[in-house]
């Protein structure tokens, strides 16, 4: 790796939403947008750690472009009513904090920002409900971490002041499951093609033996690539 050359597989450049979400089709995108409005917008992304449930996310915050021919019957929400979903949005992560015996939640709100998402301390869960208040669109990433109490409060909440809901799940939950996420040999083929090109010389075999290793984490083998990828870079000087 020369000097000043960023390791494509640095931290920094695989924190969850750093990188774009990478979607089969062009359809694809405006497809999960009809499955939202035709679920009544309320529904989940599941998939395991590391598959991309909180780029999706980051994602769904971006401009969106007319739709173009699409794999759906039923009538997609128009761009206008997709912008005013995603200027009324409010993000908020729901995580495990402290050891398992004493283990509390940490609730923070997520800004998008160039390199991922900032944090921002919530505090209360009852303050996460006050703050999606007004709001046209609440996310909630890793909903499997909420009680049922919460939960509870959570669709009360929704019901009574009207916004939308998508959650990020590890397993299926309530909610209809707008899509179910998971990274195999051939989009791992495919998210290292869009990001280094096609000669990025890393082997398929070891990508497929990290996947296996962490229980197909993307994220996770991707940061076990990071040794790989300086150790390559290195050699190559030395030749």
């Amino acid at each position: 790796m020369m000097d000043g050359e960023l390791n494509p597989f640095d931290s920094s450049r695989i924190a969850p939403g750093a990188r774009r979400f990478s979607f089969a089709s062009a359809n694809e995108l405006h497809d999960w947008w009809q499955r939202f409005a035709q679920a009544q917008w309320r529904g989940a992304i599941i998939g395991p750690h590391g598959s991309g449930k909180t780029t999706l996310l980051r994602e769904l915050l971006r401009p969106v472009d007319p739709s173009p021919e699409s794999s759906l019957t039923h009538a997609a929400p128009s761009c206008e009513q997709i912008h005013e979903l995603q200027t009324s949005c409010l993000i908020a992560s729901v995580r495990p904090r402290g050891e398992a015996r004493f283990q509390r939640l940490q609730l923070d709100e997520l800004l998008p920002v160039s390199s991922g998402f900032q944090r921002h301390p919530l505090g209360r869960f009852s303050r996460l409900l006050a703050a999606a208040r007004g709001r046209r669109w609440l996310m909630v990433d890793g909903y499997e971490q909420l009680n049922g109490w919460q939960r509870w409060r959570l669709e009360n909440a929704r019901r009574r002041w009207n916004f939308a809901l998508t959650v990020t799940s590890h397993a299926p939950v309530h909610y209809t499951s707008l899509v179910e996420l998971r990274v195999d040999m051939r989009l791992a083929a495919k998210l290292l093609t869009e990001e280094l090109g096609a000669e990025h010389g890393i082997p398929m075999s070891l990508v497929e033996e990290l996947l296996r290793r962490h229980d197909g984490n993307w994220r996770e083998a991707q940061f076990a690539l990071y040794d790989w990828w300086k150790d390559s870079r290195a050699s190559q000087l030395e030749t």
